[in-house]
Order: C-alpha cells, then sequence, then structure tokens
C-alpha cells in the first residue's frame, strides 16, 4: 500500500493456515487497533478462522469537536451528539476514511484475495466509517459489518452507494451475543472448506460462557461514536 501521512501502519494477525481470506476492524473514538486485535488473537487460541488475514486500522489523532477539540484517534470529526445521522457531518474526515479502508481493500486484491473474500467492519465510530465504505464501495465485497454503530452522512448515501445488496451485520447492545454473531457472520460469509462445523460448534460455546478478557474491556469501553 502506499504511504500514508496521517494513518499509523495497521496491525496484523496473518492467517494461521493457507490465507484465502480478510477482514478488517476498525476501532471506536478514542481507541486504536490493539483492542480488536487482542480479541481476535482469543479467537486464534481456540484456532478460529486459520484461513482468515485480519487487519486492524488505527485511525490518526485529530481535533474532535464534541471532545472540546482535543486530538484523539478519530475517523473523522464529530460535530454533535445530537445529529449523528444528519447533514452537519465532516464530509472530508468520512471521505478520506472511506479512501484510506479502499486502500486497504485493494491491497488485499493486489495479493491475490478476491474482493468476494474480503470483510471490512468495525466498532461504533470506526463501525460508521466501515458502514459508509461498504456502501461506497465499487468492489463486490464479502459483505461489511458495525457492531453498537450507526450510518453517517444518511441523506447522501443514495446518492454514493456502489455495490448493490451487500450482505451486511448490524449488532447493537455489545455483548457476547454480539460477538458470536460476528464470528458466525465471519464464518456464513468466508467459510473455510476445512472446518466450517467445528467452527459453528465453538461460537455456539462463546453464546453460554462468560465474556473473555479482550471482550470486558470492550465493554468497559462502550462509547456511543
Amino acid at each position: 500500500m502506499e504511504d500514508d501521512d496521517i494513518h499509523e501502519s495497521p496491525l496484523t494477525l496473518p492467517a494461521l493456515g493457507e490465507h484465502t481470506a480478510t477482514v478488517i476492524i476498525a476501532h471506536g473514538l478514542g481507541d486504536n487497533g490493539r483492542t480488536w486485535m487482542n480479541l481476535v488473537t482469543e479467537w486464534s487460541w481456540c484456532d478460529l478462522f486459520p484461513h482468515i488475514k485480519f487487519i486492524f486500522p488505527n485511525a490518526p489523532s485529530l481535533p474532535v469537536t464534541v471532545c472540546s477539540g482535543a486530538c484523539i484517534p478519530a475517523w473523522f470529526d464529530i460535530r454533535s451528539y445530537n445529529d449523528l445521522y444528519g447533514g452537519n457531518h465532516d464530509k472530508s474526515g468520512i471521505g478520506t476514511s472511506r479512501d484510506y479502508l479502499n486502500r486497504l481493500i485493494e491491497n488485499e486484491i493486489d495479493n491475490n484475495i478476491p474482493s468476494s473474500r474480503i470483510i471490512v467492519g468495525g466498532f461504533s465510530q470506526g463501525g460508521a466509517a466501515a458502514l459508509f465504505t461498504g456502501l461506497a464501495s465499487t468492489h463486490k465485497l464479502a459483505g461489511f459489518f458495525g457492531l453498537s454503530s450507526y450510518l453517517p452522512m444518511l441523506p447522501e448515501v443514495e446518492d454514493i452507494i456502489g455495490s448493490t445488496a451487500l450482505p451486511r451485520l448490524l449488532a447493537h447492545a455489545f455483548s457476547p451475543a454480539e460477538i458470536a454473531d460476528l464470528g458466525e457472520f465471519i464464518e456464513a460469509r468466508l467459510p473455510s472448506v476445512q472446518i466450517p462445523n467445528r467452527i459453528r460448534d465453538e461460537l455456539n460455546e462463546m453464546r453460554c460462557q462468560a465474556v473473555p478478557t479482550a471482550a470486558s474491556k470492550l465493554l468497559a469501553m462502550r462509547d456511543p461514536v
């Protein structure tokens, strides 16, 4: 991927087996990619998704209006908590994040992963950037998702929609079940011919277990944006 002056290099977890699919997960406001990397590492300990490479991009530090102008990791400025869906958006920042996530997608395509084997998603504000990217993408992705998230620039979305009818996951009230929902969405959209049944059994078991360590940290950080 070409050099980027504002984004740190993304964190990655390579596929443990043959790399046949990629999932990109964007973190929430004020966070970084390592939080989600820790969660997916726990999946790796259970030998889930050995065919998938996970990418955890880091948002640049930007002045955020609702945080009194403080510079924190953000995918775009948030001008008001009361207009998350309306027209008062940082359109330039949202466009920059969309372009950056698209470059990550295109880098995977350049490395012989078909777009139909790539999912982009995120949590909270990262989910907002990912939903916008998925809807506006010119690539036929395997799907996209937003956890405890929202779709920014709602009035303009119909004018910028790219690929149609892409599978998507929208989940709220972050919980162990939501983590399992995400895992099931990934398994359904990016199946491995080797172990799909065992993966499904592992995910069902997750619903009955206590929240894993990394997920507990995420539950404590539930920001609204």
